[in-house]
């Protein structure tokens, strides 16, 4: 795991979301899953859909139909980037 740290300004996503006409509850779970993503797949951006470095009018019109998620290669690397179930619990003892 490349980081271990990811922040989220509230302040910044309500601005964007009145920006782009999005309930600012929407775009910071958008965020929050985009922070996620990096935790579990690096610090690499996409060029397209959660993971793209600045999200455009593209992305924007997607959450707005929920329709923006992870491409086919990040969904394919996600369920290895996972933790073995019981590997925390395990960590923590």
């Amino acid at each position: 795991m490349e980081s271990s740290y990811a922040s989220l300004d509230a302040s910044e996503i309500c601005k964007y979301a009145d920006n782009n006409a999005l309930p600012a509850d929407n775009l910071m779970a958008y965020a929050a899953v985009h922070e996620i993503g990096h935790l579990l797949l690096g610090n690499q951006h996409a060029s397209s859909g959660i993971m793209r470095a600045v999200w455009g009018k593209k992305e924007y019109r997607e959450m707005a139909q929920l329709w923006l998620g992870f491409d086919v290669t990040e969904r394919e690397a996600l369920p290895q980037a996972l933790p073995a179930p019981g590997a925390l619990t395990a960590k923590q003892k």
